[in-house]
């Protein structure tokens, strides 16, 4: 049969087949069909088989990765805590860091140790009177009840009666108090502020007798002294760095302010913020004019715009105002320490807190550089052996020695500053002859105080931190040191 196909305009060739014994013939164009219908089934089976190829490859290495995350985190979980737990006490050191020794695993790990029930004391028959001890009973074993506590201070909120030691380096030897218990060099090493609450029972209970409100902690990034009061059971209160420049001081004694970003050299600088005072000037303008124009308008289209725009206005003005006082921080928190401590309250500083100092009370102290991380030797400064500020400080307490001295090393972090003294009446508690340029390493001094003022304020500013020292020797010589700038301030004068 002779036909022509609707693709090919000219008749194709035909082909001759075999099929079955039987020659037949196939046009052209249906070879180029099914060969071009077979050649595309077998690219895409291909294809296909290349695909799945892959995918599996990929879920295997998917599997893989997942198996050994898994494993990572298995390891990590069952791994001893040990090091973080060290980490977390010692803190970081800067760039170097600190190398934390096993042995101070046993004093951040120990628990707190809980006293044995007393067993009941048996009641005497009714019929016979108790029996009374007899002398050498009573010489055996003392009275356990503590003694009177005299009435707290209407000013300092705590006892009026807190006589210094009879001899310095015996911290609880008051007069009528117990003989100071002794400390040995082992157990400052495992637990510094549990030999300060053995070594000065009788100071540290009048402290512990005081209210929350008598000692503010400004909490912040690389100093903890809230964790030193705690240890000692001192009363305190918390707030943040932000919470200073408003705190009520109305009612503290004492101030102590951790080393922080905030007081660094960088971010105390001046700002100057007059372009921003006055875009809230002319927004708060804008804001009373709007407050206005709603109050005499009745169209209601128009107030409804007035009022989206107040909206608008209001919000920017709030945002100005928050800027404005991140912006003016230094200045107001400045402020707020020169004028609690010619009030006569007490200001302890560590560190970059150096830079309230200096711009707080202008020719007293100056940064004098940077230094760190560093370990140093330190001393008593010249002619402050006996101050009372450096009571069991660098006299050794075991045996009730109160002539030999204790030499230890002092850990100073990195970028610490240099403590230069500018005014004679600043008294350089500790020194150190390895440091460069000023060897001051623990200072104190009393501004002028205010005429309204009942007594002067003073100050105290350390070179270094607390819980960060080479050894705890050093953390136990430090929290002496803020024992005794507490006692100073309750002391009556």
């Amino acid at each position: 049969m002779d036909w022509r196909s609707i693709v090919e305009p000219d008749p194709p060739p035909e082909q001759t087949i075999l099929l079955r014994g039987i020659v037949a013939t196939e046009p052209e164009c249906y070879g180029r069909f099914y060969g071009r219908r077979r050649l595309l089934t077998l690219g895409a089976v291909a294809l296909f088989l290349h695909r799945l190829i892959a995918w599996s490859i990929a879920a295997m290495a998917h599997l893989a990765v997942a198996f050994a995350l898994m494993s990572v985190y298995i390891s990590l979980e069952d791994r001893d805590e040990s090091l973080l737990w060290a980490s977390l006490y010692k803190g970081n050191a800067g760039d170097e860091g600190k190398l934390v020794e096993m042995t101070d695993l046993d004093v951040i790990r120990e628990a707190p140790e809980t006293p044995e029930p007393e067993p009941p004391t048996p009641e005497a028959p009714p019929d016979m009177p108790p029996a009374e001890p007899s002398k050498e009973t009573a010489a055996a074993s003392p009275s356990t009840e503590p003694p009177p506590v005299p009435s707290p201070d209407p000013v300092a909120g705590m006892e009026t009666e807190t006589p210094k030691p009879a001899t310095l380096g015996a911290g609880a030897s008051a007069e009528g108090a117990p003989p100071p218990a002794e400390v040995t060099a082992r157990q400052i090493e495992k637990d510094p502020a549990g030999a300060v609450r053995a070594r000065r029972a009788g100071d540290l209970k009048k402290l512990q007798a005081g209210n929350p409100r008598d000692i503010l902690v400004v909490a912040g990034t690389y100093d903890r002294v809230e964790d030193v009061l705690r240890k000692l059971g001192i009363p305190h209160r918390v707030i943040s760095t932000s919470e200073l420049p408003r705190a009520d001081l109305s009612e503290t004694l004492i101030l102590l302010i951790d080393c922080a970003e905030a007081y660094a050299a960088f971010a105390m600088k001046a700002v100057n913020t007059k372009a921003l005072e006055k875009q809230i000037a002319t927004l708060e303008k804008r804001e009373k004019e709007l407050e206005k124009q709603i109050d005499r308008t009745g169209d209601r289209r128009a107030l409804y715009r007035l009022k989206v725009e107040l909206m608008a206005v209001t919000s920017d003005l709030e945002n100005c105002h928050r800027q404005l006082g991140a912006m003016d921080f230094p200045g107001r928190a400045v402020d707020k320490v020169r004028g609690f401590v010619k009030g006569g309250g007490y200001l302890f500083t560590s560190d970059w807190g150096l830079t309230l100092l200096e711009l707080a009370f202008p020719g007293h102290v100056q940064n004098g550089g940077t230094v760190g991380p560093k370990t140093v030797g330190i001393q008593p400064g010249a002619g402050r052996e006996g101050h009372a500020l450096l009571e069991e400080v660098f006299l050794r307490p075991a045996r009730g020695s109160t002539t030999t001295m204790r030499k230890f090393r002092w850990e100073i972090d990195s970028s610490s500053y240099l403590v230069k003294v500018e005014k004679s009446s600043v008294e350089t508690l500790v020194e150190s002859p390895e440091l460069p340029r000023h060897r001051a390493v623990a200072v104190t001094f009393s501004p002028e105080k205010d005429e309204e003022a009942p007594r002067a304020g003073k100050v105290l500013h350390i070179l270094s931190h607390f819980q960060r020292q080479a050894t705890h020797e050093g953390d136990y010589a430090l929290q002496n040191m803020l024992l005794n700038f507490l006692l100073d301030r309750v002391r009556p004068r």
